[in-house]
C-alpha cells in the first residue's frame, strides 16, 4: 500500500501558490516585476528570461520532505532566470518536455547539491508541521514571500540553513493555519493568482511507510487479470486511518490499475461500499491526483494514482 476551494476556508488546501510571485530584492508586486519575471497587467501568467543552461535533476524516488525542499528551491531559483528542472513524473514526460526545449542542460545526479550550489540565493528554511499538513500550503506562501524554502528541521540542519518560520506546534488544525496566513500575510501576498492544492497527498509528508497488497510481475493490457481481490489489513489497525493506494506498476505502457466497486469491512460489518464516481465515494476518496473516471470505473495509467481513506471503528481486530 502506497500511501478546491468553494469556500476559502473549507478548501482542502489553500493556494499553495498564493505568493509564488511574491516581492523579491525589494521590488514591489506592483511593477509587474519579480526578480527576473514579468508579469505585466492582462497577461494570465507571468514570463520569464530565456533559459541559457538548466540543471536537470530526478527526484521521483526520493522522500516527500526532499521533493518539496527541491521543488520550493527551483520555484525560487527559477524566479530570476529559469536554472533548475526536475524530473518527477516518472513516466519520461518530464525528460520528453526537456529534450524538446532544446535548452541545453547537465544532469545532476545528486539532487539535492543543487541546495548546496545554490544556497546563497536563500534566505533560509521554513519548517511545516507533518501533524498540520495544510501548513504545507502557508509554508509555500511564506517561502514566496521569504525567499526560502520549506524544509524538516533535519534537513534545514544538514543544509545549514537558518529557519525563518516554524509552523510546528502553532496550529490545531487547517482552520487556524490559514486564518493566521491570512490574517498576518494577506496584504503582503500577490492576489492576482490563487490556486488550490490539497497538501495532503502523501508524496509530501516524510516518513511514510507503504505496504504492498497486490502487483503485477509482468505488464498485463488484455485485462486479463480482472477479478476480485481481497486484501487483509488487519495488521495496519491501531494507526487511526487506513490509506489505500492505486498506482500503475508499469507507467509506460498506459495500462494502469482499474476499480469497479470498493467493499471494507470491519469485524465483519460493512464500513464502505461503493463504486467509483458515485456521490458514496467521496466520503472515502482522499486523493484523486490525475486518476480518471470510465463509466463506473476509476482508473489511473501512467503516473497517476488514487487513494481511498477509510476509518475502521475503535477496536476493531479484523
Amino acid at each position: 500500500m502506497k500511501i478546491n476551494r468553494r469556500n476559502f476556508l473549507e478548501a482542502a488546501g489553500v493556494a499553495a501558490a498564493l505568493s509564488p510571485f511574491a516581492a523579491a530584492d525589494g521590488q514591489s508586486p506592483e511593477t509587474g516585476v519579480y526578480g527576473g519575471l514579468s508579469w505585466p497587467a492582462g497577461r494570465a501568467l507571468p514570463s520569464f528570461p530565456v533559459p541559457r543552461h538548466l540543471d536537470a535533476a530526478a527526484i521521483e524516488s526520493l522522500s516527500g520532505d526532499r521533493q518539496v525542499l527541491l521543488t520550493t528551491l527551483q520555484g525560487i531559483i527559477n524566479r530570476r532566470e529559469p536554472r533548475i528542472y526536475l524530473l518527477i513524473a516518472g513516466d519520461n514526460t518530464d525528460q520528453v518536455w526537456l529534450d524538446t526545449s532544446k535548452v541545453p542542460y547537465t544532469k545532476v545526479s545528486d539532487p539535492l547539491s543543487l541546495v548546496t550550489k545554490y544556497r546563497d540565493e536563500i534566505q533560509g528554511a521554513i519548517v511545516y508541521d507533518p501533524g498540520v499538513p495544510d501548513t504545507i500550503n502557508v509554508a509555500t506562501s511564506l517561502a514566496g514571500l521569504q525567499n526560502a524554502v520549506i524544509a524538516t528541521a533535519d534537513l534545514a540542519a544538514q543544509y545549514k540553513l537558518p529557519i525563518v518560520e516554524d509552523l510546528r506546534g502553532r496550529f490545531n488544525n487547517k482552520f487556524d493555519a490559514y486564518n493566521w496566513l491570512v490574517n498576518t500575510y494577506w496584504p503582503s501576498l500577490n492576489h492576482r493568482l490563487l490556486t488550490g492544492i490539497s497538501p495532503a497527498s502523501p508524496s509530501f509528508i516524510p516518513s511514510v511507510s507503504w505496504t504492498t497488497l497486490f502487483q503485477v510481475t509482468a505488464p498485463v493490457t488484455d485485462a486479463s487479470n480482472k477479478a476480485v481481490y481481497t486484501a487483509d489489513l488487519s495488521s495496519l489497525l491501531g494507526t487511526g486511518s487506513v490509506y489505500v493506494r492505486f498506482q500503475d506498476a508499469y507507467p509506460n505502457d498506459g495500462w494502469g490499475p482499474s476499480v469497479g466497486q470498493v467493499t471494507v469491512l470491519a469485524d465483519g460489518a460493512s464500513i464502505a461500499s461503493f463504486q467509483p464516481g458515485t456521490p458514496a465515494e467521496s466520503s472515502f476518496l482522499y486523493e484523486p491526483d490525475n486518476s480518471s473516471l470510465a463509466s463506473a470505473w476509476r482508473f489511473a495509467d501512467g503516473g497517476s494514482y488514487f487513494i481511498y481513506r477509510f476509518n475502521p471503528p475503535a477496536g476493531t481486530k479484523l
